[in-house]
């Protein structure tokens, strides 16, 4: 299995499945702070060169399909577990078990959650809201979200790149996982490249982390390895940035304790992916003084 539920742990110790970011702004925002996709991930990954060494003209290949979903709830697990038994080439487990980030829209308020089991809850204690899921690998993508009114429809994207494997052995397995519903369609089948879908963001002053809330490791219970704190850069130019109430997002080696406790001070960036209907904003923080 290649992904898991996670819950936000406030402060006073309460768990919740979710946590809410803000007035839905007409487009799905997920945070995945563990976005392996694209040339940079690759290329620090798998080929040894610098991130300054990636390859920002990558061809992207998307593939668009419409399933029609009975009973209005998608059974999440039963297609991503199909998609895993079609591959030949196994996906790297480690890379897959940090994904499945999602967001939620009640009533114009989004919400955003891990895992598929606490988002299938949420759907079937309100099967009117719209949702937008992720699961990430390093060579594809895969958006589900809702598709007509009532979520009888689900929209599934497959975003493949070819950096690692031709785009026929990614986009396969996934197409056979959507052939075996009675009815489904092919919306969009097109190329594009990775420069025009992502985009970098920059904070233009340095932050103290002050969290609201956490997602606490799953082996090491104590650790608190995400902080989830309020955007302090509403006002930004980037409106995606900018619709965000709170935020959650990683360092390149860990936090500790003391990055909370003592108010260090850090910088914060992003990388927004801008895929069809939905937008994937990873957030990072790095030390100010270490740079």
């Amino acid at each position: 299995m290649f992904w898991h539920d996670d819950f936000f742990t406030l402060r006073d110790g309460e768990k919740r499945p979710f946590f809410h970011v803000g007035k839905f702004q007409n487009r799905m925002v997920i945070q995945h702070p563990y976005f392996w996709f694209g040339s940079l991930c690759n290329a620090y990954l798998w080929k040894g060169k610098s991130l300054a060494d990636s390859d920002e003209n990558t061809p992207i290949y998307l593939q668009q399909f419409e399933v029609a979903v009975e009973g209005n709830v998608f059974d999440f697990h039963d297609f991503l577990a199909r998609t895993e038994r079609n591959r030949r080439l196994k996906p790297d487990e480690c890379l897959w078990y940090e994904t499945g980030f999602w967001t939620i829209t009640i009533e114009r308020e989004s919400f955003m959650g891990i895992g598929l089991e606490n988002l299938r809850k949420m759907l079937v204690e309100k099967p009117d809201s719209k949702f937008a899921l992720c699961v990430s690998n390093t060579d594809s993508v895969i958006i589900m979200s809702s598709g007509g009114s009532g979520n009888e429809t689900i929209l599934i994207s497959i975003y493949a790149s070819n950096e690692l494997f031709p785009f026929a052995e990614v986009i396969e397995p996934i197409q056979k996982s959507i052939e075996v519903y009675d009815r489904f369609r092919l919306l969009k089948s097109e190329m594009g490249r990775e420069e025009n879908i992502r985009r970098f963001w920059f904070a233009r002053r340095t932050i103290s982390l002050d969290p609201v809330a956490f997602i606490m490791d799953i082996e090491w219970r104590d650790y608190k390895r995400l902080p989830v704190l309020k955007n302090q850069f509403k006002r930004t130019r980037d409106s995606v940035v900018g619709e965000i109430e709170y935020l959650m997002g990683t360092m390149r080696h860990g936090f500790t304790d003391s990055d909370y406790n003592e108010k260090r001070d850090f910088d914060l960036y992003a990388e927004i992916w801008e895929l069809e209907s939905s937008s994937i904003v990873e957030f990072h923080f790095e030390l100010a003084d270490v740079r």
